[in-house]
């Protein structure tokens, strides 16, 4: 994640993913932010109507970004089409196992 100086070309109609979070997140208030220890994991902790979380998982073939309700942990939706069925919108989010790290020769452990 950084900054930017320049603003990224809108689409002509907002994504269903941009109008999720609209519709739960306008007049929050970022709450918290903190990454998971040694992975590519960013979480935002925002209070609105209730309190939800966007994790930003930036790693593998198919990172994603989800809004989950923090206190039943239910994904209410993602950015990227196709993503994993066990963080599909009404699952459970549960944050993806870490793999062994791989010593020079690749092997694990």
């Amino acid at each position: 994640m950084g900054l930017t100086s320049t603003k990224p070309d809108c689409p002509p109609a907002p994504l269903g993913f941009c109008q999720l979070l609209r519709a739960r997140l306008e007049g929050g208030t970022v709450d918290d932010l903190s990454c998971v220890t040694g992975d590519r994991i960013c979480r935002l902790r925002v209070r609105a109507q209730t309190t939800f979380v966007l994790v930003a998982e930036m790693f593998g073939p198919a990172p994603d970004v989800y809004l989950v309700d923090e206190c039943s942990g239910r994904v209410l939706g993602h950015l990227r089409r196709g993503s994993l069925p066990r963080r599909m919108a009404g699952g459970i989010y549960a944050p993806p196992v870490p793999s062994a790290p791989v010593r020079a020769g690749g092997r694990a452990g």
